[in-house]
């Protein structure tokens, strides 16, 4: 952060402002801005404004054209660079508005964050996720500071290298997450205090830019505040809490640690200046406000997820979410019944919370805790308690509460044995597949069996031998042989669940499938029982385990668990009767007594677990009633009647309390019960806050310095930093967040001081400090539109289908395979295949309102007799009917009331109003109903042929027809007149004529045309003629064009030819003639028609030696002027010279002359050297005869050379006179304290010139140290004119040879400079530094 900018007198120096790339390449000085103003914040962004005229002087500000939007602005005395933003205004001039923001922060502002998760759980099962290094605060990146070795990691570190190493700390630290997409920042600093924050916080973050991340939620759940650095682009991070010196708590206090009370504390960021203000004093000096519109006093707190939130109320003795906390202010407002009943209340709520004795009936406790001993029996490490009572206090009742819902969820589901996930190695899995274990497999018909249901079966066999839930069975490649013994090769992969890159391949395996029905049975037996989700170390399920083992088993499984096990014996038994005549009676018999006595002991097992259940359940309702009782008696309206609750309510300041980061994502009861504490608890302290009037203070830091208390503040003015206040004899420490200077009105600079809280533990301005930060990026909305899906929602056929897939109520055939099931949605008729694992297509379900029949699974419904819905196919409607519904009817006879024939898009109907064929374009009718079109075909809407009832035949197409008699024809139009031909034999035409096959035509546009010779004595042609040849006798007058050929006139007398060419014997031109060129032969000449022919203005002559001479002006005497005026350029035998012929010459602005001879004597010669006599001067530049000077109107702006072009030297009998008048200056003033600085940091050096010739030693000064003492001494180039700095200009010839003069960039393509100096400026510096010596020399003698 930067201090502000005081010198030796307490006054503001000002800055100097440059313009730099995002590279922080510098492109030169800001010249010439004006309203500038810096405001410095502790926790945010830091801003500037300026702004620039576009003139200055009448000339263009050079910093006009770089001053653009984003450029870096960098100001050395405050080392801060900043992001620029620019706006034009035009009012009485055109102004660049800038603005700029610390660089950090607009940078970081416009990067986004997505996706990130921190320590939730999508987190934690990510692959680069390291349960040894979860996300915490900050780690540090140095591998040598942790121990990788340590016997908890069990060696998983051992073979990592150093950058492994330093990739796993990264993802392990929040601050290193944060910054990873800006691989340009870094951390520079973490305060010690930080280092230790092990907190597992978790955080989802989207959509969210880096540094309202880093400034919002980051700086609130851990308490610091970030500072950037804008000149390495780092960020540091520091506390905003204590740490305890002593028993090590970090938190929000001032006075005292809240756990031990010791008053040795530190790490709280900012620099206490040890100021104590008291508020009388400051009364005209300091604003105190106070935030009314923030006090509090009633929260409702809300959490991250409902689960949370509803946790929140139950841990509420009041049954509610929320909680209340009055000062004694309030309480001394509101009437004496509403206090004593208010206070009592809070005694009482104390009371349940901490110490009411809650009683529970003996009997219930007992069964209870039986239970609870049964689970410790044979799950040692359960978490579970029993229950003594009384239970003390409302948390301890809660508390068993949580226990209670745990212990229940335990006995229905959790309950089951721990299973070994490494009891089978995928080797061994893949070694129990082979021919011998899986061949041969019996199918209903091997002869018909698909390929498809082969593999299926091979797969289901495979299952059977290993463990599913460890590995992923599939076909690598396979073949299936048809036949009576139908024959499968191929071979099975196994894939680990949890390693998908671990597989192993069975060799190749021959398989055979027979039709034996016995076999059959057995393997629908094995693949049922190989369906259960109980999961156990060992099968349970295999029959060849002992009884009394099978019977102890069972007391690890819980009540889902048992009912799982129940359900698939029974299938079993129900496979064993199906096929019953498969077996003879003894095999039967064992087969159905041995299944039927398991399920007997698992349905004994299961009765005993639901009494267990039925204990918790009994315990849950007597805790649950407790609970109700509580929350009952603390229902603060109830307790309060509604007289005084009325009352209350006008008292009440409500707010909600709402902290997203607790969550109940993968906790369990107790973590929760914990997490909603924790919530409680936090929001109860900022409650506390709330309640209380938060103050603000704000002054000018102009009456703050002029105050003798505040002078150690000048000398750590920097935002953060602490002063002492005492206001209403209550004392508060008041943090600096912001001070604003204005440059240009530095006796009113704001600042402002952190608001002050009331907490447990004395003040803290946490919370104002968190709503200094503002947003910098902008944003825009992105509206997302969600898709509705349309469907026939109302159909009655999906309706049922929906429902039987939520059926609670079932009454099965078979549990698994469920060929009738008949539940809440009807009777359900199917058949299922275990080899393809799938019902059959074809279905049956019956319901009240009808018999449906399916053959594609309910993808549609092919044949219903009841209701169903179907289009009316005149109305369009959807309409619902009794009926029969089937894709084909076949019958003798059709009989209805009211008959129609439809199919399903319309093409065909039959009904009362006749048939109607169509294809959607042509459509053929036969309507009796039509008379104005019995019989009609049409195309599209148009009707092309048409019979009507009085026997008219219409139609639009061609007839074809070798004669037609009588009448007459009329052909198109509306009446059929555009085309007719009558009885007489008349021919009436609209339309265009074309008659002797194309030799005669006549239309409208091109009127007639013929094709051959026209001869006629007369006629009058209003448009083009266009003609190959002929002539014409007489005079022809043309009001339009002649186009094409040539035009000869008297024997080529006058001729243009076809290529334009004029050619004239003579002429006489009135007007202008416009040419890019006239060509003249031989010697000629113009003159004035005013004149006579001698009187010329240009002429040409030359002879044979090719001597010329060009004469322009006046070249003869006339009335007006016996003077000659003209310039002549004469070429005699290669001598080449310009003659004026005048009396002055005047050069003009911009005229340059070289080599011009007037009387033998040279302007500028060969050399470059001016060269005159007293007479040139006088006759040719100026009438002054004593003086080579500018013209009057150009006096003081002329310039003898430019930065680039320079005299090399300059001769004088005497020195240069310098203009020194009073009268001509102003704004004169004595030289002050750092112009004397400045004359100390120049450095005299001795140089050669690279370009000189002479090899002489010079010694002056360098252009670019002055520049850099300068800045030293805070002066400007305006402040100083002996600095001088130029674009470098360079000079190209165009095509024509003219000097062309453009800026000279270097090969970035930045613009160059050169630097120079004006010696005359240093002779006041050295006067001033002498004057200062002799004066300490006087002093001293004295």
């Amino acid at each position: 952060m930067s201090r502000i900018l005081l010198n030796k007198e307490h006054v503001i120096d000002n800055v100097t402002l440059i313009l730099q790339t995002k590279a922080f390449t510098t492109l030169d000085m800001v010249r010439d801005s004006k309203e500038l103003t810096y405001k410095e914040n502790y926790n945010a962004a830091n801003e500037i404004s300026f702004s620039i005229d576009k003139l200055v002087n009448g000339e263009k500000n050079l910093s006009w054209d770089i001053v653009t939007n984003f450029k870096v602005l960098y100001i050395p005395e405050l080392k801060e660079r900043f992001e620029i933003y620019v706006s034009k205004t035009e009012e009485n001039s055109i102004v660049k508005e800038v603005t700029g923001t610390s660089l950090c922060e607009a940078e970081l502002s416009n990067t986004n964050l997505y996706g990130i998760e921190v320590n939730t759980e999508n987190d934690i099962v990510s692959d680069d996720y390291d349960e040894n290094f979860p996300t915490i605060f900050y780690r540090e990146l140095d591998v040598n500071l942790y121990n990788w070795n340590d016997p908890k990691y069990n060696g998983k570190y051992l073979n990592y290298t150093n950058d492994q190493k330093l990739k796993v700390l990264k993802r392990g630290s929040l601050l290193h997450r944060l910054l990873d997409k800006v691989p340009n920042y870094s951390i520079k600093y973490v305060q010690d205090s930080l280092k230790n924050l092990t907190d597992i916080k978790t955080f989802t973050i989207d959509d969210t830019n880096i540094y309202d991340e880093l400034t919002g939620e980051i700086s609130e759940e851990y308490g610091v505040i970030f500072k950037f650095d804008s000149m390495t682009r780092e960020l540091s991070v520091y506390d905003l809490y204590n740490t305890c010196e002593d028993c090590g708590y970090r938190g929000d206090f001032n006075d005292k640690c809240p756990k031990c009370s010791s008053t040795k504390f530190s790490g709280q960021d900012g620099k206490d200046t040890t100021i104590f203000i008291s508020s009388h004093n400051l009364a005209q000096e300091i604003n105190l406000e106070c935030d009314t519109s923030s006090v509090k006093n009633c929260f409702c707190i809300k959490g991250g997820d409902d689960n949370i939130t509803e946790a929140v109320k139950n841990i509420n003795p009041n049954g509610s979410g929320y909680i209340y906390h009055f000062r004694d202010d309030t309480y001394n407002d509101m009437p004496t019944e509403l206090v004593t009943k208010l206070k009592a209340y809070n005694t009482e709520f104390e009371n349940y919370q901490t110490s009411k004795a809650f009683s529970v009936d003996s009997k219930t406790l007992l069964n209870y805790n039986s239970v609870i001993s049964y689970i410790k029996k044979y799950f040692t490490d359960s978490e579970l308690f029993s229950i003594s009572s009384p239970i003390i206090g409302y948390q301890n009742l809660m508390k068993y509460y949580y226990d209670i819902i745990d212990a229940d969820l335990f006995i229905r589901t959790s309950m089951m044995p721990t299973v070994d996930i490494d009891g089978q190695s995928i080797d061994d899995a893949i070694g129990k597949l082979t021919k011998q274990n899986m061949s041969p497999i019996a199918v209903s018909s091997p002869s018909t069996l698909l390929k498809t249901n082969a593999d299926n079966a091979v797969i289901a066999m495979a299952k059977v031998l290993i463990n599913t839930a460890l590995y992923d069975v599939d076909i690598d490649y396979s073949t299936y042989t048809k036949g009576n013994i139908g024959t499968w090769n191929g071979k099975i992969v196994l894939t680990s669940l949890e390693d998908e890159t671990d597989t192993r391949h069975t060799d190749e395996l021959t398989i055979q499938f027979n039709d034996d029905e016995l076999t059959y049975v057995q393997q629908q037996i094995q693949r049922a029982m190989n369906k259960s989700d109980v999961n156990d170390a060992v099968d349970i399920t295999n029959m060849k385990m002992d009884e009394s083992v099978f019977k102890n088993r069972l007391h690890l499984y819980g009540v889902d668990s048992l009912e799982l096990l129940s359900k698939e014996f029974d299938s079993c038994l129900n496979i064993i009767l199906n096929s019953k005549a498969t077996f003879e009676s003894t095999v039967y018999n064992q087969m159905y007594s041995l299944y039927s006595k398991r399920k007997s002991l698992v349905d004994s097992e299961l009765a005993t677990r639901n009494i267990q259940a039925s204990y918790i359940q009994d315990m849950y309702d007597y805790i649950t009633k407790l609970i109700s009782n509580t929350k009952s008696a603390l229902n603060l309206q109830s307790y309060l009647g509604d007289d005084l609750w009325k009352i209350f309510c006008s008292y009440r300041r409500e707010d909600k309390y709402q902290n997203d980061n607790y969550i109940s994502d993968g906790l369990n009861n107790a973590e929760l019960l914990e997490r909603a504490n924790e919530l409680y608890d936090t929001a109860t302290k900022e409650l506390y806050k709330s309640s209380n009037p938060q103050y603000s203070l704000t002054s000018t830091i102009n009456n703050l310095l002029n105050m003798k208390e505040f002078a150690p503040l000048t000398d750590s003015f920097e935002c953060g930093n602490w002063i002492r206040c005492e206001i209403d004899e209550e004392i508060y420490r008041l943090r600096l967040l912001s001070y604003e200077i204005d440059f240009e009105n530095l006796g009113d600079i704001s600042v402002e001081f952190s608001t002050v809280e009331k907490i447990y533990n004395g003040t803290t301005d946490i919370k104002s400090i968190m709503n200094s930060v503002s947003s910098v990026a902008g944003s825009y909305s992105n509206t997302t539109q969600q898709v509705k899906k349309t469907s026939d929602s109302a159909n009655i056929i999906n309706d049922w289908v929906k429902d039987g897939f939520y059926a609670t109520t079932q009454i099965i055939n078979n549990p698994y395979s469920q060929d009738i099931l008949v539940n809440q949605s009807g009777i359900w008729c199917r058949q299922y295949d275990d080899i393809s694992n799938q019902f059959d297509d074809c279905q049956l379900h019956i319901i009240g309102s009808g018999a449906y029949v399916t053959d594609n699974n309910w993808g549609s419904v092919k044949a219903a007799i009841g209701k169903y819905i179907y289009k009316d196919p005149i109305t369009q409607e959807m309409k619902t009917t009794m009926g029969v519904l089937a894709e084909a009817i076949v019958g003798k006879f059709i009989l209805g009331e009211t008959l129609g024939i439809y199919n399903n898009n319309d093409s065909l109907t039959f009904d009362a109003n006749g048939l109607k064929i169509t294809n959607g374009i042509n459509t053929f009718t036969v309507n009796p109903n039509d008379n104005s079109g019995l019989l009609k075909i049409s195309k599209g809407s148009e009707d092309i042929f048409y019979v009507d009832n009085n026997g008219n035949l219409n139609m639009t197409g061609i007839i074809k027809s070798a004669s037609f008699r009588g009448g007459s024809i009329g052909i198109g139009g509306s009446n059929n007149d555009n085309f007719v031909v009558n009885s007489n034999g008349n021919i009436v035409s609209k339309g265009s004529m074309s008659l002797a096959n194309g030799g005669i035509t006549y239309d409208v546009t091109n009127g007639l045309n013929v094709i051959g010779k026209v001869t006629a004595t007369s006629g009058t042609f209003t448009g083009i003629i266009n003609a190959n040849g002929g002539t014409f006798s007489n005079i022809i007058t043309c009001t339009g064009t002649i186009s094409g050929g040539s035009i000869n006139i008297g024997n080529n007398v006058f001729s243009v030819d076809i290529n334009g060419k004029l050619k004239a014997s003579n002429a006489s031109i009135v007007g202008n003639i416009t040419a890019t060129s006239i060509k003249a032969k031989g010697s000629y000449y113009i003159y004035d028609t005013d004149f006579d022919s001698a009187d010329k203005i240009l002429s040409y002559t030359s002879d044979n030696t090719s001597d010329t001479k060009y004469n322009i002006g006046r070249l003869s005497k006339n009335s007006y002027s016996d003077n000659l005026n003209y310039i002549s350029f004469e070429d005699i035998s290669q001598d080449r010279s310009i003659i004026f012929h005048t009396e002055y010459v005047n050069l003009g602005k911009y005229c340059t002359i070289s080599n011009f001879d007037v009387s033998n004597n040279t302007i500028f010669n060969d050399d470059g050297i001016i060269s005159l006599d007293t007479d040139t001067i006088g006759t040719l530049l100026s009438k002054d005869e004593t003086a080579f000077r500018p013209l009057s109107k150009c006096a003081d702006s002329l310039k003898l050379g430019t930065a680039s072009n320079k005299f090399g030297q300059i001769y004088s009998s005497n020195s240069a006179i310098s203009t020194s008048d009073k009268n001509l200056k102003k704004d004169i003033t004595p030289l002050d304290e750092k112009y004397l600085q400045l004359f100390l940091l120049l450095q005299p050096v001795s140089y050669l010139f690279k370009n000189g010739t002479s090899g002489r030693t010079h010694i002056g000064f360098i252009s670019q140290d002055v520049k850099e003492a300068m800045i030293k001494c805070g002066i400007s180039d305006l402040e100083f004119a002996g600095f001088c700095k130029d674009v470098k200009k360079k000079y190209t010839t165009d095509e024509n040879g003219d000097e062309i003069e453009s800026d000279d960039l270097d090969e970035n393509g930045n613009v160059q400079y050169i630097y120079s100096l004006r010696y005359e400026e240093f002779i006041g510096l050295i006067t001033k530094a002498v004057q200062v010596l002799w004066n300490k020399m006087e002093e001293l003698k004295s």
